[in-house]
């Protein structure tokens, strides 16, 4: 999570143009990488949120949501990295419905923090 959260602060901070910087019109991540500015439409979550992941469907009786907690957006448009609260791993998903905090999912984070 703390990784996640350094690269999407890094990311932010390089896709508009800094006050004393090279360019006023341009970012660095423009310089530097050709990026586009960034597209505020379209599906958002915040860091740190909790939500049911839709990752695919299969044709069983397995679920078909995991629970997450959102890191940060892909590199393509409204792709969002989680990490999955049953195994700790990132799962990429483009489809979620946020839900409330509750006191499973804090304990469930310090647990996966400890390990």
């Amino acid at each position: 999570m703390v990784r996640s959260l350094v690269e999407s602060v890094v990311f932010w901070l390089n896709s508009f143009p800094a006050v004393d910087g090279v360019s006023e019109d341009l970012s660095p991540a423009a310089i530097v990488q050709g990026r586009q500015h960034p597209d505020f439409s379209g599906n958002k979550i915040v860091f740190g949120a909790y939500a049911i992941v839709y990752a695919g469907t299969t044709n069983n009786m397995h679920q078909r949501g995991e629970r997450g907690i959102a890191l940060r957006e892909r590199d393509r448009p409204r792709r969002y990295r989680f990490m999955s609260l049953d195994t700790g791993r990132v799962i990429h998903s483009h489809s979620w419905q946020e839900l409330p905090i509750d006191d499973f999912v804090i304990s469930r984070v310090h647990d996966l923090a400890l390990r």
